[in-house]
């Protein structure tokens, strides 16, 4: 009987085939982490605020002027946040990597707050209750602030200015404006938002004509 020829030892080919495989295993690996780890990067957190007017340098009040206080803007709830927020017809979407650096209603009191200022350097404009009655109260509600995914902005408002005692207004209005621009970023949104408000607000100022 003529003997089988030798079988070639697997061993070393299993071998070789086992390291290719870790190898390239581990090059995926670090693809993957590369990948998540760039992903994790571009996904940092950005913090905005409105873009109030500065006021110039030396501008005072004289202590017997007329006090404004402007009570908080409201909003609706779903706005009232730091959530950077777009609408999609009947969809609300927010931001994953924007947010307010405070809540939309303080930074738009403060917008409002810093407009007056500039507008009216004779009066004296505080946010909060100071010890004595203001000579007039300003109280104002956005009732719709919503950016649409295709580009436009639409703000209503209506505001109410009353006397020191809250006796009948002195003076109200209403406003419904709209605005276009891009909105692929969240500096887009803010900056179409920031837009908006800022002409809203120049006419509130309007009505505080009769304040002297």
């Amino acid at each position: 009987m003529t003997a089988s020829p030798p079988r070639p030892a697997l061993a070393p080919l299993r071998k070789h085939f086992f390291k290719k495989y870790v190898f390239f295993g581990n090059m995926l690996c670090a693809a993957a982490l590369c990948a998540t780890l760039e992903g994790c990067a571009s996904a940092a957190l950005r913090l905005y605020t409105l873009d109030a007017p500065a006021i110039p340098s030396g501008t005072s009040a004289n202590a017997s002027a007329a006090v404004v206080e402007i009570s908080r803007i409201r909003l609706p709830d779903y706005l009232d946040t730091q959530n950077i927020v777009t609408r999609d017809g009947q969809f609300v979407r927010t931001s994953p990597n924007g947010r307010w650096a405070e809540r939309l209603s303080n930074g738009l009191t403060d917008l409002l707050a810093a407009k007056i200022r500039q507008a009216r350097p004779d009066l004296i404009v505080t946010e909060t209750p100071l010890t004595g009655a203001p000579t007039s109260r300003l109280m104002l509600d956005i009732t719709r602030f919503d950016v649409s995914a295709s580009g436009v902005a639409t703000l209503d408002a209506h505001w109410a200015i009353v006397g020191a005692q809250g006796d009948a207004s002195a003076s109200t209005g209403q406003t419904s404006l709209t605005a276009s621009g891009p909105v692929s970023s969240d500096a887009d949104v803010v900056s179409l938002m920031n837009r908006l408000s800022a002409q809203a607000f120049d006419k509130v100022i309007q009505n505080l004509a009769t304040i002297r």
